[in-house]
């Protein structure tokens, strides 16, 4: 860390920080089809639709965040991020492994994080969550928050339950 990079900057530069907006580029029309034919994720608190298009390693999708999202990370998959309504702030910090490359795990049974600096996101703002990396965004805004994003099938729920989150891994809280 340089003297002049204060923790929010090298949160930002991590995530590549709006840098990657151009990968998604979904419509408005588009995401808001979609969010009319939505499920419930309950186990994350969101309510999210498939984009069309897109392949089972990286398909797109959206959600509508009405409160947050519940802490979780992934083992395989980055997930890319664009804020497309509302405001809120990521919770996000590094999943630590031992030297057999497992995840740690404390003697209290809970993984352990080394929590980054807290990001205020806003609408257009985008943002990369690498693999194993444990994530919670959390609505701060009057408008609803809705995010769009890019993942592997395996990070999520559907409606059929043809998939089912198989590389999730819900955790406590990260947001005070």
């Amino acid at each position: 860390m340089s003297a002049q990079e204060t923790p929010l900057e090298i949160a930002k530069n991590k995530l590549q920080f709006n840098e990657v907006a151009s990968q998604m580029n979904v419509k408005q029309e588009v995401y808001e089809k979609a969010l009319g034919v939505s499920v419930s994720d309950e186990a994350v608190g969101i309510i999210a639709a498939d984009i069309p298009g897109g392949a089972a390693e990286s398909r797109g999708h959206v959600a509508l965040i009405p409160d947050l999202v519940g802490a979780h990370f992934h083992a395989r998959g980055e997930e890319v991020y664009e804020v497309v309504s509302g405001a809120g702030t990521l919770y996000w910090g590094e999943v630590e492994k031992d030297r057999d490359g497992a995840y740690k795990i404390d003697t209290n049974g809970e993984y352990v994080i080394s929590a980054a600096t807290p990001v205020d996101v806003v609408k257009s703002d985008s943002f990369i969550i690498p693999e194993g990396y444990a994530h919670q965004l959390v609505s701060t805004g009057e408008e609803p928050l809705v995010i769009t994003f890019q993942c592997p099938d395996s990070h999520l729920k559907d409606g059929n339950n043809s998939r089912d989150h198989e590389d999730r891994t819900v955790i406590p809280q990260l947001a005070p």
